[in-house]
């Protein structure tokens, strides 16, 4: 094992590593752009185990709980119950990071310092975002940091300031971790049963829900994750390769001097991908959408519930689906309102069945309500398309590459809507024209 140039912390990782009992003996790590590469030193066969790790190697819910630092948490009078798993986790590799005599400190000096994901863009990086769901979401997800800091760490601070410094226990650290955590970490169920039996990864049994929330699969798997992404590679999986040690593979041969990479995942929207890896692809995903929230008054939204629709959900737009039915229905049931709110009293006051009233609001049982409704749909749509500056991947680099990226799938999807709903008009218009 050998490294181009090899930095203290990298040297210290491969050590330990192979102290703990690690098999990385077909690859070496090389500088890259993206900090460290993995390269194979020798041809690697179609799904034979790249590397391999112990079970106790998963940096998962169950040792974070277990720690002192998981125990003292819990048991802090002052900290909400039930805790948040996934914060807990946090926490953890916060500690771990700022304790040189850690067993995971040789791990997490070599995990990146800062990340390219939304959440740490400037402000004038952000504009790029304007019009988009994301823009929303990156300051939704600060607020609701904000929050487990002010609940957990200045109340842990406060609590036992010697675990919990004031100068460790920081949002910024806070950001990183849950950024290394979304760009890192794998999911639970990607484990093999056998992996996931081991009473080292289990941990629902031993708290009970009111005590500690079920809301992290997920966990780290130090060594895995030092693979970039490729999409020309077929992930196989990880495998039990017993004697409590798991190994990862791909269904590629890779030969010597190829990099080693795993896929993340194709089946991730532009969105998924940026905000959870800081990246987008160039190719379009199928599961790119643009999501619409609809406006009603709360005694409509009531009326929604009565006929079985909630007019208050998020639509979401797709190339495939440009205007879902749903959406429609919605749409029509508010345009009624405005128009005739009197016919929405009266059948509140009739024994019918939900069915039976969004029957009567269907795409196609009146032309005149679609129109109305595919007109003011397609003046929002407009609207919101113009919000979002159209821009040329190409000619950027770096986060507004990525930004550009994302905005231009937002943007089709968008623009596909709109010419969907004029040919629509069109045909209804003519149907209309004909009968009358």
């Amino acid at each position: 094992m050998s490294s181009v140039n090899p930095s203290p912390q990298l040297s210290a990782f491969v050590d330990w590593c192979k102290q703990q009992k690690c098999d990385l003996s077909n690859f070496d790590f090389v500088s890259s752009e993206y900090g460290y590469s993995v390269v194979a030193n020798q041809n690697i066969s179609a799904e034979s185990s790249l590397c391999s790790i112990p079970f106790s190697l998963c940096f998962s819910v169950a040792y974070a709980l277990g720690s002192a630092v998981g125990k003292s948490i819990i048991e802090c009078p002052d900290i909400p119950k039930p805790v948040s798993a996934r914060v807990v986790l946090y926490i953890n590799m916060i500690a771990q990071k700022h304790d040189p005599d850690s067993n995971w400190y040789p791990y997490f000096s070599v995990v990146p310092e800062s990340f390219t994901n939304p959440l740490y863009w400037n402000e004038e990086e952000l504009e790029f975002l304007n019009g988009t769901q994301m823009i929303h979401e990156v300051y939704s997800f600060k607020q609701r940091l904000k929050h487990i800091y002010d609940t957990y760490f200045q109340t842990l601070s406060r609590y036992n300031p010697k675990m919990f410094p004031y100068e460790q226990f920081t949002y910024s650290n806070l950001l990183w971790a849950r950024s290394v955590l979304s760009s890192r970490c794998f999911h639970e169920d990607m484990l093999p049963d056998s992996v996931k039996k081991d009473n080292r990864l289990t941990w629902k049994d031993n708290y009970q829900p009111n005590v500690v929330t079920d809301d992290c699969p997920a966990m780290l798997c130090p060594l895995f994750d030092m693979m970039n992404h490729s999409s020309n590679v077929f992930f196989n999986g990880i495998f039990d390769l017993g004697d409590e040690n798991m190994g990862i593979s791909v269904k590629n041969t890779i030969e010597a001097g190829q990099k080693v990479q795993i896929n993340y995942g194709d089946r991730r929207s532009h969105f998924a991908r940026l905000l959870g890896f800081g990246f987008c692809l160039e190719q379009d995903s199928e599961l790119d959408f643009y999501p619409l929230l609809l406006s009603a008054p709360a005694s409509l939204i009531n009326f929604g519930s009565f006929c079985g629709v909630n007019l208050s959900q998020t639509h979401h737009l797709t190339i495939n689906d440009p205007v879902p039915e749903k959406l429609i229905l919605c749409m029509n049931i508010v345009f009624t309102n405005a128009v005739s709110p009197d016919k929405i009293v009266e059948l509140e006051t009739q024994n019918l069945t939900p069915d039976e009233i969004q029957k009567q609001f269907a795409l196609g049982t009146d032309i005149e309500t679609d129109l109305n409704s595919y007109d003011q749909l397609l003046i929002v749509l407009t609207q919101n398309l113009n919000m979002i500056q159209p821009t040329d991947a190409h000619s950027l680099n770096g986060n507004a590459r990525n930004a550009s990226i994302y905005t231009e799938s937002q943007r089709r999807i968008l623009t596909n809507s709109i010419r969907y709903i004029e040919q629509k008009m069109e045909e209804n218009i003519e149907l209309y024209n004909s009968i009358n």
